[in-house]
């Protein structure tokens, strides 16, 4: 099994899981002053082959043989460079000093599968570990000066997925990652999450030589973020921030509030549940076009967001050509929507809508 059809069947149903949580820790964690509670907690190489698809139990992800060797190491780089046309992810009915905007990616991850463990005579599980780097420069042409740095951030994380191999196309996958958004610039580690999940998928593999895949999950984001303190030391420095935070804090002292117990680290905790579906249309042995669409829920269950309601739907295409087995060109779009419910419109979390469109090339290897 080549790394892309591994990252297929094993990692990326996690990933949907937790693009949206990653995103919005990138966005809330590279400005320090803003508050957290606010926010929320975008290549496939072939197609499977179809042969005796009926007959077997296995279906398309049938395995002729185990690896001969127990791990199989492999690497990626991948780049893009995107039009956002709501690039603060601001509220659509409010006005924004940015109309739009440009950000670019660097995306680094290595992989590890550790073995094909046959359970029984119709279940395959294909555990790996990964770690992922990723480096997000938002403005990079500098349309709107120095102004959008605040917003450059990097995102890593670790993660451990064990995927089951079932019989007739399903695929079953327990993952866990460890997620932590950094503020590059000043060094400044906005948050920590810890993210277990359970996914199941389906790949329908079509007379036409297309492939539909439903997915369904869920996961929970224990989350650690920054205290009002850290955020204020951070952003102004070590005096003028603790000048100012004292001064806060003998603020809500002086009202009878705890200040420790009224800015809780937390408040991203929550309950993400989604459906996720993307049809395979392979023009040609180097061209492919995918359409996608996904919806996810996000229950908050601490702090103040307790209760709290996000719904974020998307709507995707995708155009993927392999110039060789090892580089990849795409080019993409996707249409995002974020609505809450009556409490988030009581905290003033905002609903916005968001076109993203770009270029990307990606670079694997498996060993």
């Amino acid at each position: 099994m080549n790394f892309l059809n591994f990252f297929y069947v094993s990692v990326l149903p996690f990933f949907l899981i937790a693009q949206e949580n990653n995103q919005s820790d990138a966005e809330t964690g590279s400005s320090p002053l803003l508050d957290s509670s606010t926010f929320d907690s975008s290549f496939f190489s072939g197609v499977l082959d179809q042969d005796d698809a009926v007959d077997d139990p296995m279906g398309t992800q049938r395995l002729i043989d185990l690896r001969g060797t127990v791990f199989s190491p492999s690497i990626s780089f991948s780049t893009n460079y995107n039009y956002t046309s709501n690039p603060l992810k601001a509220d659509s009915s409010a006005p924004s000093f940015l109309s739009d905007g440009f950000n670019t990616t660097l995306n680094l991850m290595v992989g590890m599968g550790v073995g094909e463990i046959g359970i029984g005579d119709a279940v395959l599980l294909t555990p790996s570990i990964s770690f992922a780097h990723m480096r997000t420069y938002t403005d990079p042409v500098r349309d709107y000066g120095n102004d959008m740095k605040v917003f450059d951030v990097d995102v890593q994380v670790g993660s451990l997925a064990l995927p089951f191999v079932l019989p007739n196309d399903f695929t079953l996958s327990l993952a866990y990652a460890y997620t932590r958004p950094i503020s590059f610039r000043n060094d400044n580690v906005i948050s920590y999450s810890n993210t277990p999940s359970l996914t199941f998928a389906k790949n329908f593999a079509l007379n036409n030589g297309h492939i539909l895949n439903v997915t369904i999950g869920a996961s929970y984001s224990f989350t650690n973020g920054d205290t009002l303190e850290q955020q204020l030391l951070s952003s102004m420095g070590a005096q003028e921030g603790k000048q100012y935070y004292d001064f806060i804090k003998a603020v809500m002292e002086n009202n009878g509030l705890n200040p420790v117990a009224q800015q809780p680290t937390t408040l991203q905790d929550a309950w993400t549940h989604m459906i996720s579906t993307s049809y395979i249309y392979p023009v040609n042995e180097k061209l492919m076009i995918s359409p996608s669409f996904n919806f996810s829920k996000m229950t908050y269950t601490d702090g103040g967001n307790t209760g709290r309601d996000d719904y974020i739907t998307s709507a995707g295409l995708n155009f993927s050509y392999n110039l060789y087995e090892w580089l990849n060109l795409s080019s993409f779009s996707n249409y995002t929507w974020k609505s809450t419910d009556s409490t988030g419109e009581t905290l003033g979390i905002p609903e916005y809508e968001d076109f993203i469109g770009g270029v990307s090339f990606g670079i694997n290897y498996a060993f």
